[in-house]
């Protein structure tokens, strides 16, 4: 569970752990140095706790490398489970999956439900929801939980740590190309805050316009865009100008007309 001062959300997440019946447990907190109460309020539930670079990647990078067991499962610390059974039945499900695959490459994520403090926007939280169900391309993201064998996840070569976000979608599309994605059962509860936060539509425009950007491989976007954009628990209302006036200079000025045709449409 990679953290940065989530003094609210983590304790309810390892209390949700603790309950979970018929499991062995080694939680891992890789803290990217919190200066809230994150670790003192953890502490009572004994995990390992790992300091690490600040950087989701980094971080999760570093939990694994303390982490011992043959079954790895990456967690966002503002997730709550709400059936005790759930990864009992995710294991077992997984595992069934993995013996009718006979390989180690089949990783499993959770469809998401998320946790509200508001009543707005159900339409869009309903269709983000329901995309979670899913193994379609860039569906698939770290808040979902990720679970893979040990392994497998080490061939893979881990979180790929050279930018400051989507290191959850590119091991997602890895796994993907490499291996099996299968949709675990149960629902894992995630929070809304971002969304909240920043804006429902807002956030789903830049989401939007992030994985096209990634897809196409225009990765000196979010390089120009580090400053920008703001990791959890600094979040505020969403101004999208910054992220538009980045993507014009670069298909305007650098790639001009035609190298902007050949980043959409690339002849093979």
């Amino acid at each position: 569970i990679p953290t940065l001062n989530e003094q609210d959300c983590l304790p309810a997440l390892l209390a949700d752990l603790k309950a979970q019946n018929h499991v062995n447990l080694e939680i891992v907190i890789a803290d990217g140095g919190s200066t809230d109460a994150t670790l003192d309020r953890c502490r009572r539930f004994k995990p390992a706790i790992v300091p690490a670079p600040r950087g989701r990647a980094r971080q999760l990078n570093a939990g694994f490398r303390r982490s011992t067991g043959s079954d790895v499962l990456f967690l966002h610390a503002d997730s709550r489970i709400r059936d005790n059974d759930l990864l009992y039945n995710a294991i077992r499900h997984w595992h069934t999956a993995l013996a009718r695959d006979g390989r180690d490459a089949v990783a499993g994520h959770f469809p998401l439900k998320f946790m509200r403090t508001n009543t707005g926007n159900n339409m869009s939280f309903r269709f983000t929801e329901g995309k979670t169900h899913f193994n379609r391309i860039n569906t698939t993201n770290g808040d979902q939980g990720f679970l893979l064998k040990r392994a497998f996840f080490e061939d893979l070569g881990g979180f790929d740590e050279s930018q400051h976000f989507l290191e959850d979608q590119k091991l997602a599309e890895k796994i993907r190309t490499r291996g099996t994605w299968i949709t675990l059962p149960g629902q894992l509860y995630t929070s809304g805050r971002r969304f909240e936060a920043e804006g429902c539509h807002r956030l789903l425009i830049l989401m939007s316009m992030l994985m096209a950007l990634y897809s196409i491989g225009r990765m000196e976007f979010f390089e120009r865009t580090k400053a920008i954009y703001a990791v959890q628990g600094e979040t505020g209302h969403l101004k999208l100008s910054p992220y538009f006036v980045v993507s014009f200079k670069m298909f305007v000025y650098v790639l001009g007309f035609f190298g902007s045709v050949r980043a959409w449409y690339p002849v093979s």
